[in-house]
């Protein structure tokens, strides 16, 4: 079940995970401070309870005393203040006692103030402290009292908690405090503690759950790279998803690694099965091109015959004859291994010339060329950079989209049959348009339709195989190749990455 707030990635849903884990930590770490805070108060508000319940014990005992008539009262309330005077607990805290005018009675560590009128006394912050705990007194016979009071060794008030009682036999208040600024220490120390030891858990926990979440997401984001390459039809074959283990994502790397093999496969064969469909034009362009040479090897011959048979025939005579001879059976090789070595299936990759390229495609396709009466013309860049791919494949592209343009000519019997193939570089980009005069594209196949597999731009005379291919190879060389329509024909730029500075 997906929450409305949950993210769409894996990646967010891991960062979400993490949040709320931290977010959750967090919120312990506040809770068992506040829980701390909230004991540590607690404790030193038993603490000054108990003291002052035994002081009142203490002056109640003598109260006591003089109820049975063994001692006065005065005599009383000098010894109860002489053994609160001399009570001490904790760090030093002590018991005072003050009347409820209020005046102070007896102060152990202040003695200045004894006899003093407390009605204005007041802390720091302006709380007439006295006033309050005579008021907690008169309203509920005992209760706590937090103010600021000065604290032996440090400059300025700190906060104390007092808890007061009354002793309404002798209208006396009885009371004592603990300073609490100790406890902010406690806790910071405690703050600290837990920040080192939390910091220590994230370090251990964290190194490797980086890694494992750095592991997932390159990994779901390699597979769905590759996913959306290969249903758009730009992926490279050639390259397989690295990914290694046993886990879920590794099984589907391996499936889908299998499928891209199986699938390059398929792809080498449709190629070469694009290049075999062609041998047939091919094989009469050749014959073409042999026409002239095979003539020209005809005449020479029939001249040393001539020559010998009129007695004319000299050493000079022969060398040249036989060296024109060898020279046009030596371009006619030249033809024969021009064909073969493209038709010769091969995937292997290299750096390589693009343009050099071109140039062998269309001596190829010269004398084919010449013979259905299309102008090809190539404006080559001034510089020529190399790109980095299979160059068969690459005269694979330049040959499909001549053949396009050339069987377009033909079908709506283009007087005027003109390609004009341009090459450009910038900011390390080489960039190929190969432009016809043929009337066009379909609208409906374009942008982008007429790269689908089995999508033919020539109706029910194509295999829709050709430019499918040729994205697939410019795909792999890291490319891209667009087609639209311009005034009379159609237009195919190819866009490729260089491998050197230009």
């Amino acid at each position: 079940m997906r929450l409305p707030f949950s993210p769409k990635t894996i990646k967010g849903r891991l960062l979400a995970f993490f949040g709320v884990a931290i977010c959750g930590t967090v919120a312990l770490i506040a809770i068992s401070l506040f829980t701390l805070n909230h004991n540590m108060y607690s404790i030193k508000n038993r603490a000054v309870e108990e003291m002052t319940q035994a002081a009142y014990s203490i002056v109640e005992s003598y109260w006591q005393m003089v109820q049975s008539g063994e001692i006065t009262t005065e005599v009383a309330q000098q010894r109860a203040l002489r053994t609160l005077h001399s009570m001490r607990y904790g760090d030093g805290e002590y018991i005072w006692v003050n009347d409820m005018h209020p005046r102070m009675v007896m102060h152990p560590t202040t003695p200045e103030l004894d006899g003093a009128d407390l009605t204005h006394y007041a802390d720091p912050h302006g709380k007439r402290l006295f006033m309050e705990m005579l008021a907690v007194v008169q309203r509920d016979g005992k209760g706590h009292v937090d103010y600021y009071w000065p604290k032996p060794g440090f400059g300025d008030p700190v906060p104390k908690s007092s808890y007061i009682m009354g002793f309404q036999p002798w209208g006396w208040v009885i009371g004592t405090g603990v300073y609490i600024d100790d406890i902010n220490a406690m806790l910071w120390v405690e703050v600290q503690r837990m920040a080192i030891i939390i910091a220590i858990m994230l370090f251990v926990t964290a190194v490797p759950m980086i890694a494992i979440v750095r592991m997932i997401v390159l990994s779901t984001a390699a597979i769905t790279d590759k996913a959306r390459k290969l249903a758009a039809g730009d992926a490279d074959l050639s390259k397989r998803i690295s990914l290694s283990g046993e886990d879920e994502l590794a099984q589907v790397a391996k499936y889908m690694n299998q499928y891209i093999e199986k699938a390059h496969r398929e792809q080498q064969a449709m190629i070469q099965q694009a290049k075999l469909a062609e041998i047939g034009g091919m094989v009469g362009a050749i014959a073409h091109q042999w026409k002239q040479p095979l003539n020209n090897i005809n005449l020479l011959a029939a001249d040393l015959a001539e020559l010998y048979r009129s007695g004319e025939l000299t050493k000079e005579e022969l060398e040249f004859s036989t060296t024109h001879i060898q020279q046009q059976v030596d371009y006619m090789a030249q033809t024969v291994d021009d064909f073969r070595n493209f038709y010769k299936p091969s995937d292997k990759t290299r750096n390589f010339c693009p343009q050099q390229q071109i140039r062998d495609v269309l001596e190829l396709m010269r004398g084919q060329l010449m013979r259905d009466k299309v102008i090809l013309t190539f404006f080559p860049s001034e510089v020529s950079p190399q790109v980095y791919g299979c160059p068969n494949e690459f005269k694979q592209v330049f040959l499909n989209l001549i053949h396009n343009s050339r069987d377009v000519f033909q079908e709506r019997k283009v007087d005027e049959r003109m390609i004009t193939i341009t090459a450009s570089v910038s900011e390390g980009m080489l960039r190929f348009t190969v432009r016809d005069n043929g009337g066009g594209i379909p609208d409906e196949l374009l942008p982008d339709a007429l790269f689908d597999s089995f999508t033919s731009t020539k109706g029910e005379h194509g295999t829709g195989i050709g430019l499918s291919l040729c994205r697939q190879i410019v795909a792999k060389m890291g490319g891209t190749i667009q087609a639209r329509n311009t005034d009379g024909g159609a237009e195919f730029c190819i866009t490729l990455r260089t491998t050197d500075v230009v």
